[in-house]
């Protein structure tokens, strides 16, 4: 049995693990990380699609790059998307504990709509 053709097969797999790895941590228009300032629901008329909460952090950077002339402090989430609930319950139990968040986003029409949530010590 030829062990050899086993080795090259793994290392090329692992090469391959770490090249998708690398391109989905570059997938984010935006990454910032700070204490949650303030958060602000939007509801009734004003609402639905509207931005529906809005997360400032103490951080300087912005959240992520944006062709509006005065880009907002802010990044979003809206009530319709994904797993709105958990990341909106994740902000405010980071919010009550002064902990850090980073917040993953993407840029939506200049705008930067929450995309991922880490909360970790500090």
């Amino acid at each position: 049995m030829n062990v050899r053709p086993r080795i090259v097969m793994k290392n090329f797999f692992c090469a391959m693990l770490f090249f998708f790895a690398s391109v989905q941590a570059t997938a984010w228009d935006g990454v910032t990380s700070g204490k949650i300032a303030q958060i602000e629901a939007v509801g009734g008329a004003g609402g639905a699609g509207n931005f529906d909460l809005r997360v400032y952090l103490s951080s300087a950077t912005p959240p992520c790059p944006s062709e509006i002339a005065s880009p907002p402090a802010w990044s979003y989430l809206n009530a319709a998307d994904a797993n709105y609930k958990g990341i909106l319950s994740i902000l405010l139990m980071a919010q009550a504990l002064n902990k850090t968040v980073t917040i993953h986003s993407n840029r939506v029409a200049g705008y930067c709509q929450i995309a991922w949530v880490i909360v970790s010590e500090g």
